[in-house]
């Protein structure tokens, strides 16, 4: 499903979140933005480490594999971020 920006407001807003996220487009910041609002809408200000994994083009698949398959540790999400 594509989502406008208005429906990201949306489950920001409403706290209701999708499973996975993909942000892309030519106005990096706009890219950023939201990606950084639902990331704090989700986690908060200050994302524990055990529940926040972030990753580069510089990281292994097979690590953002076991990062996504971990339980969430004292939080309703675990997050993985890849960029």
């Amino acid at each position: 499903m594509v989502l406008k920006e208005r429906d990201i407001k949306k489950h920001i807003k409403d706290k209701k979140f999708g499973n996975i996220y993909c942000f892309y487009g030519s106005e990096k910041f706009l890219v950023k933005t939201y990606t950084q609002r639902l990331i704090t809408a989700i986690m908060g200000e200050n994302p524990p480490e055990f529940n926040y994994h972030n990753f580069d083009n510089n990281c292994n698949v097979d690590d953002i594999a076991v990062s996504s398959d971990i339980i969430p540790f004292m939080s309703e999400y675990n997050c993985v971020k890849v960029t």
